[in-house]
């Protein structure tokens, strides 16, 4: 009887221990309810990609090209136009300023240009995994893409006021630089600084150096290997620590204020989540995607203890947008355009 009593007695006080661990994590905290839906909205074709300039959301819709809704109303997002991709979309970002769309494809039509919906530039070949733009001034705009194994290439568009059209001959290509390790998933550009997400080698930190007036002198800065397998990355406000979507490592922290040594210095993989493979970083809290599982939100303003805010469930997500006033766009291939917000948003 006195053993039998010691075990109910050292069981008891393990169950304690077990539940008081179970309170300090963070995890076990999230509300149910910390999302609210706006709207979901079947677009035509799978949708990869999503970004949203003004009232305007344009989608990467595959076979069906770039569909454009009107999000004003973002309870009730309105189809208003469509761009005929030459191949399927997987890729989009559109200019307020040129007004000018940009869009990556298969293999067929990697990345072209468009205005006023026609075709004005073939910018690369190869598989173009991500791309970004940057607008120098009104006339002229950067467009940095990512190969998966050919690296980063940097091309110039600018505006010829002579003949009043986008051209690309003078500059057709600015810089470029590949990698021998890897294959390259995804990129953050910082004018001066690319962070390049390179799969199974991790991290790689390359500088960018416009001093040459013959065209962008680009240099591996430093790398480190993450766990995982890197697909995305962004960085803090700081600009001291960059965020990894390190597929089944979750987000990986690394400390980037030495550049030729980035280093390590902590990771988090909420519980339900699975693979960290797309991400978007908006006043230093992640919005990650699981593939499977939806959407995963982790407050990184205190980098080194980062804390699991939300998720939201959707069943095939690719992208994620979030527009300065925090609302969230979603686009997921099975649902279509997704449309969040927060009930009570942590800051």
């Amino acid at each position: 009887m006195e053993i039998q009593y010691r075990i109910f007695i050292a069981i008891t006080v393990l169950l304690f221990f077990l539940g008081c661990a179970e309170k300090n994590n963070p995890v076990e905290a999230v509300k149910e309810d910390t999302f609210l839906l706006i709207s979901e909205t079947q677009t035509p074709g799978w949708a990869n990609d999503v970004w949203i300039e003004g009232d305007m959301a344009y989608v990467a819709d595959h076979e069906f090209g770039v569909t454009i809704w009107d999000v004003s109303d973002s309870s009730a997002p309105g189809i208003v136009d469509t761009i005929l991709t030459r191949g399927n979309s997987k890729r989009v970002a559109h200019s307020a300023q040129s007004d000018l769309t940009f869009v990556s494809g298969n293999q067929w039509s990697s990345f072209t240009v468009y205005k006023n919906k026609s075709d004005i530039l073939w910018m690369f070949g190869g598989t173009l995994e991500d791309f970004t733009f940057h607008e120098l001034d009104r006339d002229t705009v950067l467009i940095i893409g990512l190969n998966r194994y050919q690296g980063i290439e940097i091309n110039t568009i600018f505006f010829d006021e002579d003949i009043e059209e986008w051209d690309s001959w003078y500059y057709p290509l600015c810089g470029e630089i590949e990698f021998d390790f890897g294959s390259s998933r995804g990129l953050f550009y910082d004018y001066e600084t690319i962070y390049v997400a390179n799969n199974e080698a991790g991290l790689i930190i390359v500088d960018a150096d416009y001093s040459n007036p013959d065209g962008i002198d680009l240099s591996i800065l430093g790398s480190v290997d993450t766990p995982g397998a890197a697909r995305d990355v962004g960085i803090i406000n700081s600009r001291t620590h960059a965020i990894v979507a390190d597929l089944h490592s979750g987000l990986v922290i690394v400390d980037v204020i030495d550049k030729s040594n980035p280093s390590m210095v902590g990771s988090i993989l909420p519980e339900g989540a699975e693979n960290a493979h797309k991400l978007a970083i908006k006043d230093d809290i992640v919005y990650f995607l699981d593939p499977n599982n939806g959407l995963f939100t982790v407050d990184v303003s205190q980098p080194l203890t980062p804390v699991f805010l939300g998720r939201y469930y959707t069943p095939a997500p690719m992208s994620v947008f979030i527009t300065d006033d925090f609302t969230i766009y979603i686009a997921d291939q099975d649902l279509g355009l997704i449309v969040l917000e927060w009930s009570d948003y942590p800051r």
